[in-house]
C-alpha cells in the first residue's frame, strides 16, 4: 500500500474513532482545505482567516468588533487560550478592521509591530475583540485592540503598527 492510500485508510479509521467534536474540527480543516486548493477563498493567506472562522461587525468609521468562536485546539496545555491565538486574532481583527475603516483604497498592508498585554487566561466558548482605528496615515497607521471574554473580563490588549501600500506608495 502506498503512502497516499495509508492515509487513506487512516482517515477512515479516524471518522470511526473520532468523538463528534474531533470530526467538527477535521470537517473545518477539509472546508479550509478544499477552498484554498480551489482558489475560491482568494490568494494565498486566507488559510488563518478560515482557521478562526471570525465575525466582525463596523460599529462607527474607527472601530469594529471581532467574535472569535473558541474552540478545544485553541486551548493550551494550562486550559487556557494558547498566547499565540491571541496574537492571530489581534494581528487579524487589526488587519481586517485597517483595511474596512481606511480612508482611501489600500492594495495591501503588512503589519509592522505588534505588541500585546496578557493580561489574563482566557476561557469560555468565544472571544470578542474591540478594534480601533487611532491613526491613519500615508503610508503607516496604528490601530489598538482590547480582548474580552464572555464575562467582559479583559484578557489582552495591544496595539499595532501597519505599513500601507496605496497606488500612490506601492513600489514599482
Amino acid at each position: 500500500m502506498g503512502e497516499v492510500q495509508s492515509h487513506r485508510q487512516r482517515l477512515r479509521e479516524w471518522l470511526e474513532e473520532f468523538s463528534d467534536e474531533q470530526v467538527e474540527s477535521l470537517y473545518h480543516y477539509g472546508e479550509i482545505l478544499e477552498k484554498a486548493f480551489s482558489r475560491r477563498r482568494g490568494p494565498m493567506g486566507q488559510i488563518i482567516a478560515g482557521w478562526m472562522r471570525m465575525d466582525h461587525e463596523v460599529i462607527d468609521e474607527r472601530t469594529m468588533v471581532f467574535r472569535l468562536p473558541l474552540r478545544w485546539e485553541m486551548y493550551n496545555g494550562l486550559g487556557i487560550v494558547h498566547g499565540g491565538v491571541l496574537a492571530t486574532l489581534v494581528d487579524n481583527a487589526m488587519g481586517w478592521a485597517l483595511y474596512r475603516l481606511y480612508p482611501g483604497k489600500i492594495i495591501r498592508q503588512v503589519t509592522a509591530n505588534l505588541h500585546i498585554h496578557y493580561l489574563r487566561g482566557a476561557k469560555g466558548k468565544e472571544l470578542w475583540a474591540r478594534t480601533t482605528l487611532l491613526q491613519a496615515g500615508k503610508s503607516l497607521a496604528v490601530l489598538e485592540a482590547a480582548v474580552k471574554d464572555e464575562d467582559e473580563n479583559l484578557v489582552c490588549a495591544a496595539t499595532g503598527t501597519f505599513r500601507i501600500f496605496t497606488e500612490a506608495t506601492e513600489p514599482s
